[in-house]
This record gives structure tokens, sequence and C-alpha cells, in this order.
């Protein structure tokens, strides 16, 4: 049979156990970087903006400028297109290359707001808002 401290200690324990003070260790990640706000990769986001290039009213050119050097390689594992809802509309994965990423998405609504995500194999995820169109 537990004892009352016991349980007083096992409550106690759980329930500050997801509470950190906030000066304690770095700030969290941001959930994307971007080249305003790259996070702890600020000597990476040159390598890792967003390019977007309108080719038409409603199709987009996005490319990455990495061009992977390092060993284990480094690249660009997907390009997505999301809505303002953060909702996933299109994707378009890469292998492992040396080769710029880059790709082209037909925007369904372009009176819409829409974001471009880079997942990176070794920096995370990089976004940048979609211009609207000239």
């Amino acid at each position: 049979m537990l004892r009352k401290s016991s349980i007083l200690f096992a409550v106690s324990f759980f329930v500050s156990c997801g509470e950190s003070s906030k000066t304690d260790g770095p700030p969290p990640a941001p959930k994307y970087h971007t080249q305003t706000n790259p996070g702890a990769w600020e000597n990476k986001a040159k390598e890792h903006e967003v390019r977007i290039r309108f080719i038409s009213s409603d199709t987009i050119e996005v490319s990455i400028p990495l061009q992977s050097t390092m060993q284990p390689r480094h690249y660009i594992e997907a390009i997505v297109l999301h809505d303002d809802k953060e909702k996933e509309i299109v994707a378009r994965h890469f292998k492992p290359s040396y080769i710029e990423a880059k790709t082209e998405f037909k925007l369904p609504d372009p009176s819409k707001q829409y974001y471009i995500i880079a997942k990176c194999n070794a920096h995370d995820m990089w976004m940048s808002p979609v211009p609207a169109p000239k």
C-alpha cells in the first residue's frame, strides 16, 4: 500500500515535470525557420533561402540555393505548398543530391495567401510566404 507522502511526491513530480523557468536553457526553436528568424541556424540562412518566382499569375517556381558539399549529404528533402491554415496542398520530395532543389506549383486560388515550407535533412524546416503576384 502506498503511503500518503509517496503519492504526494508522485503527483507533485508529474505536475512540475513539464514546467520550466523562462531563464533555463536556450529559447525553444521556432517551428519554421525564416530569413529573419533563423533560430540556431543563423549561419545557414543564406543557403536555405526560399526563392519564389512567378511564371504566370497562378504558377510559381520555387528553388532553394543549397548546393551540398557536406558529407554526409546535406540536401532539401521536400518543398511543400501550404495554405494560410497550415494545410498541406502539395509536396515535392527530393532524393539526396548535389543539385539545387527546384519545383513548380500551381496556386489553387492566386488571391489567397500561401506559404512554402522547405525541409532540410540537417537544418529543420524553412518557411517563406508566397508574395502576391505582380
